[in-house]
């Protein structure tokens, strides 16, 4: 025992020296985002000193040289010096350098779009432990953009740059494990790394937490928490936030609903080209919900969602020109939106569809026909069959 405390204060105080000296050292993130700001305030009258140190083979005044000559601010623009110095620097070993000069090729900016040498570098920068280029690296692999698609390093890399705390790697990663993408799937795992970029104010990985939060996946369920983290996302304007916020008011299954914050939220998101939300607050102005009644407007709205292909709003526009709800009745409009939403696949609109191509005599079927295929040619470019038509979203 005496031997032992001998040694443990020597040991303790070596620790607390090692970790006061790691506490003072900045991470290669937060080099990278200092960088970027010197970067930005560059003048000319700093050139003359970055040229010296970098002629002296200073890592960092050969990579701010470079961005002197690539973006023209501090002196001429000049492709061929930038790319002079930014190379020197990354043929140094400098993972800042290293990881711009992949992104420089895979931008082609001040050198030919070259994605073998963005792979490359990235990966040289990765490895030295930059945590955006393990990020990029990972995407690559996962998208089979530049390298052929691997799920396994893309997971690899994405964990890296998620371990050092890069927000859009624990996203990535929470993502990855919420799908089962690339991963086994687990909840648990989905939820701590959503959890880790949410805290950071990642407005995606929020509202997924949300979601998992009302399906108890991973976590206990609670509405209340979900909402508090739908409402981070929405607050961030996240699209799907809102949506999922607005949806939470106006469901009346275990929260008081607010219809008036509900018709807020939908609005947001809907102004943003949300379908599903232009839907919603469709029907909300239809019944005067939370809002002043409007069938103007509500008409309005379902046509919005209707050019995106939304189903829904395929449905109900078939439905209101059928009962002249607000507008001419119209048979043969009505089976014109009928059969794009029965091409949605939506069950209902098939349903109906038959029993109003019973109604119709063939001329009138075959004119509500010819409106449908001509509309869906007119929209083909915006690919309207794959419009996403679920509640709610990640």
């Amino acid at each position: 025992m005496l031997t032992l405390r001998r040694w443990t204060i020597p040991l303790l105080l070596a620790a607390a020296l090692v970790l006061a000296g790691c506490a003072k050292k900045k991470t290669l993130a937060a080099e990278y985002d200092e960088l970027g700001r010197r970067r930005d305030a560059l003048k000319a009258a700093d050139v003359p000193d970055l040229q010296k140190r970098a002629q002296k083979g200073e890592r960092d005044a050969q990579y701010l040289l470079a961005y002197v000559y690539l973006d023209g601010n501090a002196a001429d623009e000049n492709d061929e010096e930038g790319m002079r110095w930014m190379r020197a620097a990354a043929d140094a070993g400098y993972p800042h350098a290293e990881y711009d000069l992949g992104y420089l090729y895979a931008q082609g900016t001040g050198v030919a779009r070259d994605p073998k040498e963005q792979a490359k570098w990235y990966r040289r920068a990765a490895e030295h432990g930059h945590p955006y280029a393990q990020y990029d690296l990972g995407d690559l692999y996962y998208y089979g953009d530049a390298l052929d698609r691997d799920g396994a390093q893309a997971i690899s890399w994405y964990r890296k740059a998620a371990e050092q705390g890069y927000a859009e790697a624990q996203y990535a990663l929470g993502y990855c494990y919420d799908e089962g993408d690339s991963v086994k799937a687990d909840d648990a795992v989905a939820a701590y790394w959503y959890r880790k970029a949410a805290e950071q104010g990642h407005d995606s990985a929020a509202n997924n937490l949300g979601l998992l939060y009302l399906d108890g996946k991973g976590v206990l369920p609670n509405k209340e928490t979900a909402r508090q983290w739908f409402r981070k996302s929405a607050e961030k304007e996240n699209v799907n936030g809102e949506f999922n916020l607005g949806l939470m008011y106006d469901d009346e299954d275990g929260l008081k609903p607010d219809y008036a914050e509900a018709a807020k939220w939908y609005r947001k998101a809907a102004e943003a080209g949300d379908a599903r939300a232009q839907v919603n607050l469709s029907l909300m102005y239809r019944d005067g919900r939370g809002v002043a009644k409007d069938e103007l407007e509500s008409l309005r709205l379902l046509h919005l969602a209707a050019e995106q292909g939304q189903a829904q709003a395929l449905l109900r526009l078939g439905r209101i020109f059928h009962d002249g709800e607000g507008v001419p009745q119209n048979n043969v409009e009505a089976y014109k939106w009928l059969y794009l939403a029965d091409k949605k696949g939506d069950a209902t609109a098939k349903q109906e569809l038959e029993k109003l191509r019973s109604e119709l005599k063939p001329v009138q079927r075959a004119e509500g026909e010819r409106r449908a295929k001509s509309w869906i040619e007119q929209h083909r470019e915006q690919d309207y069959e794959y419009a996403d038509d679920s509640q709610l979203q990640g």
